[in-house]
């Protein structure tokens, strides 16, 4: 099915264009400015859309989905490490 490839690359751009965050969030050790309810909803979102791939038979998509889950969460991770409270630098 050309959609899950098509969905399968779609996500893995997405995973490259989240990756440098994740890189400057780890190097800098701060997340200042950057929304805690944006990462979480999203990591969530991505999950249910895996899920959804999954009923579909569209496994690459699901896989995919899920590794951009995994990213939004270590988002999520660092900004709850890295800014426990708001505005504060560890």
């Amino acid at each position: 099915m050309w959609q899950d490839t098509a969905l399968t690359l779609i996500n893995f751009v997405f995973i490259a264009t989240v990756l440098p965050a994740l890189i400057l969030n780890h190097r800098t050790k701060n997340t200042t400015g950057q929304s805690l309810i944006m990462y979480l909803s999203t990591a969530l979102l991505l999950i249910l859309m895996a899920a959804v791939f999954y009923t579909l038979g569209l496994f690459w998509s699901m896989v995919s989905t899920l590794g951009n889950a995994v990213v939004w969460s270590i988002l999520t991770i660092q900004r709850l490490i890295y800014n426990s409270t708001p505005g504060q630098r560890p």
